[in-house]
């Protein structure tokens, strides 16, 4: 296994409880989209998609709003438990709904509440698995447990594509609710979560140390909405995170365009019957989802390592764009299905775990803050511009090929926002490096003589030596962030070749 994906010695208990989970929610979360979907494709029809996007801006900003306080004072693996909760009531309450009651309302409400109650656990995802690993193993580590999602979709696709047509719809819901529910005890494992001391231990980096501290001030102090407002407020300082909010704006026009074309091609060749869409829907989840898992768990680790995080994040953008543009050349369900594929399996495969890494960059305590920033409040406010273009296009002569074009556009603008961000990361990745080891030398961290000594030979130029230094730190998750600033300053071959002389040397010392 270890030829084939890079799991190394002593990481295979967390990967395989954090995997787990990964495939459980993520199981959970597709069978719940493709039913919530399908009902309301069915019921309100793919032209009131617009108005639906319109509602969820609004409820994605409680939603975000209520993920702040759930987050503080917790540990990230807590919270995780908390928002499957939330899920399971969210989709039980859907699910009594639509039973009760047919006509559109019902359908409304269920979409509307399953999204946001998912994007409370995606907002939490990245700041948990960022707990869980540092930021080397970030990179080696998030395409595979991100490819678990994949599996986990591939497997809602089976569910939903072999008994939509026999049982109905609604009743898959309730597989949603014990998925989720078998995640929420996975995560009671040991291996699902990292337990903090509670002080650094000697010689290690105060940095998380302090970073948790001045999180527990910001809590201490009174007013609700004044700590959101404070949080975004400094999350927004940050170039990087401005630069992720400017591209995530323009991906969520880009996929609501994307979805709406995928959409009506669907729906059009159905002629609107739910059952048959969610069987539909679900075969084709389940391939593109083994497909994505592929990609995510084969490929992607190796793209990272050959080419690195900022061109493989520009080559989604520029998929984005390739697929409205072929929904405008050639109109038809094999179009509206590619236009999904790139919408939802090859976001998830690529985008999801790369979005995860930017966040890294950020000091620990700010990434939450910064997620819910991006998540509460630039996605609903893009999620709003994209439902008035979207719905302009509705009411055009050809809405199919307006809304195609409106996509284009959008990714086309994303392309460039996604080649800014890139620029944003490097610079926030050297800030961090520079204020940990301030932050080291500060509380007294001396760098072990061995591992400097072989740093600083390797890397014998001043401008690289506080990479150098932070390659010899004791400090685990500093020497993570010294690896990541490192595969981004010099030639990618001599970055793989120091971290392997510095691992060699490691092993001997230990043997």
């Amino acid at each position: 296994m270890r030829r084939l994906v890079p799991v190394r010695a002593g990481e295979g208990r967390a990967v395989l409880g954090v995997g787990l989970i990964a495939v459980l929610y993520a199981a959970a979360v597709g069978v719940g989209d493709v039913v919530s979907q399908s009902i309301f494709v069915a019921r309100a029809g793919a032209s009131a998609l617009p108005r639906i996007f319109l509602l969820k801006a609004a409820i994605d900003v409680g939603a975000a709003l209520l993920y702040l306080p759930m987050s503080r004072g917790r540990h990230p693996a807590a919270v995780l438990r908390l928002t499957l909760v939330v899920y399971i009531a969210t989709v039980l309450a859907g699910h009594a709904l639509v039973g009760a009651a047919d006509g559109a309302a019902p359908a409304y409400l269920l979409y509307v509440g399953h999204e946001c109650a998912w994007t409370i656990l995606t907002i939490h995802w990245g700041v948990y698995l960022l707990d869980v690993f540092d930021a080397s193993q970030a990179r080696r580590l998030f395409p595979i447990l991100f490819g678990a999602n994949r599996l986990g979709g591939a497997l809602a696709g089976l569910v939903v594509g072999a008994w939509a047509a026999r049982v109905g719809a609604a009743p898959l819901l309730l597989v949603a609710c014990g998925l989720a529910l078998f995640a929420l005890a996975v995560s009671f494992a040991p291996s699902a979560s990292r337990h903090r001391p509670a002080a650094p231990a000697l010689g290690e980096s105060p940095a998380e140390s302090l970073l948790d501290d001045e999180a527990a001030v910001r809590d201490a102090q009174p007013g609700l909405f004044r700590r959101w407002v404070r949080g975004w407020r400094e999350a927004a300082r940050s170039p990087l995170v401005r630069a992720i909010a400017a591209s995530t704006a323009l991906m969520v026009a880009s996929r609501y365009a994307l979805r709406l074309v995928s959409s009506t091609g669907i729906e059009n060749a159905f002629q609107g019957d739910e059952d048959l869409i969610a069987s539909f829907l679900g075969d084709f989840d389940a391939l593109s989802n083994v497909v994505g898992a592929f990609l995510g768990v084969l490929v992607l680790p190796r793209l990272l390592a050959a080419v690195g995080v900022g061109a493989v994040n520009l080559a989604y953008a520029i998929a984005t764009a390739a697929a409205p543009a072929a929904a405008l050349i050639a109109p038809s369900l094999a179009s509206a299905a590619g236009a999904r594929f790139v919408e939802m399996a090859l976001k998830d495969a690529i985008k999801t775990p790369l979005s995860a890494l930017f966040y890294g960059a950020e000091p620990p305590a700010e990434r939450a803050p910064a997620r819910a920033l991006v998540f509460g409040a630039v996605i609903p406010l893009a999620t709003l511009a994209a439902a008035a273009g979207l719905e302009v296009s509705r009411r055009s002569a050809d809405p199919l090929a307006t809304a195609a074009a409106f996509g284009l556009g959008a990714a086309l603008l994303f392309v460039a926002a996604s080649w800014q961000q890139n620029r944003a990361w490097r610079t926030r990745l050297r800030e961090l490096l520079d204020w940990s080891l301030a932050r080291e030398k500060s509380r007294g961290g001396q760098p072990d003589p061995e591992r400097l000594a072989t740093a600083e030979r390797e890397l014998p130029s001043e401008e690289l030596a506080p990479i150098a230094r932070a390659l010899a730190s004791p400090d685990r998750r500093l020497r993570a962030v010294a690896e990541e600033v490192l595969a981004e300053t010099v030639e990618r071959r001599a970055a793989h070749r120091i971290a392997r002389a510095l691992d060699l040397q490691d092993e001997k010392r230990r043997a």
